[in-house]
């Protein structure tokens, strides 16, 4: 299976767990993560460096961890908004399944509260899991 994850936070070893057992064998995962940013105004006038340094950073890790596991994995950074990122990483990694790691609503980045269209939009099947925001 072809599997794309997209990373808003770099996953707990649970999280990583379950991806790993989701995929199953000889799955192959494309880790993006969206340079997400936490303020509007930021956003709008593409203030990004610190974003994308964050997003480097987990897409990295995420990568690392499932490999540690045995998963084929690779990736990039994507887009500020997760579902443009999703779209984008869709036309170069034709994946069966997209599974989103959304923070909680109450802790959502600026456009991350857009993942309820994501089935709307992706045209394959879609998972959100909710996952705890590890640093403001």
């Amino acid at each position: 299976m072809k599997l794309l994850l997209i990373a808003a936070e770099i996953p707990t070893a649970a999280t990583i767990r379950e991806v790993i057992a989701d995929a199953g064998e000889d799955s192959e995962v494309y880790v993006v993560a969206p340079a997400l940013e936490d303020s509007p105004l930021r956003f709008w006038v593409s203030d990004v460096d610190d974003a994308i340094a964050k997003a480097k950073t987990a897409q990295e890790e995420t990568v690392a961890k499932l490999q540690d596991g045995g998963v084929s994995a690779r990736g990039d950074v994507g887009e500020a908004e997760p579902l443009q990122a999703a779209e984008d990483a869709l036309a170069v990694f034709p994946a069966d399944k997209v599974l989103l790691l959304a923070h909680e609503d109450d802790e959502r980045a600026y456009r991350e509260d857009e993942l309820d269209d994501a089935r709307k939009r992706l045209n394959v099947p879609v998972e959100v899991r909710r996952v705890e925001r590890t640093e403001s």
